[in-house]
């Protein structure tokens, strides 16, 4: 995957620098080689690998919804944003949960696509924990370092799915029936 983006994102010949050109737009970019956009270029490799696992999670979600819940919206006139505002969005809310826990946590993690794309460079432009951990502990041999590195990225990982359950946390009142929804057109 990231021997793949890194022809794409190739300054001289890659497909999106010649995209630009044959689009007739002067955009040319050194994408990897720029501190600023570095790291943006390798998270959207990040975010691009798991899409599919994600998309996967939502929609095995939405496959569980039973067919009953939208024909009752249906008969009580609801429109296709009021369907999903109170049926989709309450039903899915603990898989919308997991799927941004799996997201952030594994952002945080990342490490393949710094390691094998810029060797955490432009200088420490593209640097993670995780690339941290790896280059203290297995390059300079600074094992306190390293292991430092990966307590602040198990406690960075806590605090996300900590702050995640609190903000979309559910409670047994979440599933009951709610009264005045007004589906009505009206």
């Amino acid at each position: 995957m990231c021997q793949l983006w890194l022809s794409i994102y190739n300054a001289d010949y890659g497909l999106l620098n010649n995209l630009f050109k044959a689009l007739g737009l002067r955009y040319r970019q050194k994408w990897l080689s720029e501190t600023s956009k570095a790291i943006y270029a390798v998270a959207f490799v990040n975010a691009w690998q798991w899409m599919g696992y994600q998309f996967a999670l939502i929609m095995a979600g939405m496959k569980s919804i039973p067919d009953y819940y939208y024909e009752a919206a249906k008969i009580d006139g609801a429109s296709q944003w009021k369907t999903y505002w109170h049926v989709t969005l309450p039903l899915l809310a603990e898989t919308y949960k997991l799927s941004l826990i799996v997201s952030l946590t594994g952002g945080i993690k990342a490490f393949s696509e710094m390691f094998i794309m810029t060797k955490g460079g432009p200088g420490n432009a593209t640097y993670t924990l995780t690339y941290i951990m790896y280059k203290a502990a297995f390059r300079e041999y600074r094992y306190g370092y390293g292991m430092a590195a990966a307590s602040i990225m198990v406690l960075e990982c806590l605090l996300v799915i900590i702050i995640i359950n609190r903000l979309v946390r559910q409670s047994e009142d979440f599933y009951k029936p709610r009264k005045n929804l007004n589906f009505k057109a009206g």
